[in-house]
């Protein structure tokens, strides 16, 4: 793919859909693409090929990671300056520095989220939780919820206290929403 060694796979996983991925890439980065269309509509399936077949990748090009972002967050104030973006998350931490070696420094992350009309707030931030448990966070007590608007938002704030691989901890959060984000 644009002269990086690729895999291209074509596979089927249910009776009603089938899909293609490209995997490429060389020593400094990997790119993958998956598509997915109904077994029934091959036509589809001949487009998404032809379109796969132009993709381009600029390794020298900046990228910015804030340009689709659906927020925006002034850390001129703050302690944590922006960090990394990784997997739509946005990662500050104190200074800016990587504190990936020390777990005890505290961080925070920004997830945009997709939602629909049957999530609320408190929904999303059950979900934070219980995808939090399966990541080592055990016995969360959830405290001093709170539901004011912030910069006329509505938001869902809350503190959850439990344990991190044997430590205290507390996680901050806070859901904010407009319309379907």
């Amino acid at each position: 793919v644009n002269g990086y060694p690729a895999k291209f796979i074509h596979m089927q996983g249910d009776a009603s859909s089938k899909g293609y991925a490209i995997v490429f890439g060389d020593t400094t980065f990997s790119t993958m693409i998956m598509a997915a269309y109904p077994v029934t509509d091959e036509n589809t399936g001949k487009e998404i090929v032809k379109s796969l077949n132009t993709i381009w990748y600029d390794k020298n090009k900046k990228i910015d990671p804030f340009e689709t972002a659906n927020f925006s967050l002034n850390d001129k104030e703050s302690k944590f300056k922006f960090f990394q973006y990784n997997a739509n998350l946005y990662i500050y931490t104190v200074g800016g520095l990587d504190n990936k070696d020390n777990r005890d420094e505290p961080f925070i992350i920004v997830s945009q989220l997709p939602k629909d009309n049957t999530m609320t707030s408190k929904s999303i931030a059950d979900a934070m939780i219980a995808k939090a448990q399966q990541y080592g966070l055990t016995n969360p007590d959830v405290r001093n919820i709170s539901t004011e608007k912030i910069n006329g938002y509505d938001t869902y704030q809350a503190e959850v206290f439990g344990q991190m691989q044997g430590k205290s901890s507390v996680i901050y959060q806070c859901v904010t929403t407009k319309g379907d984000k």
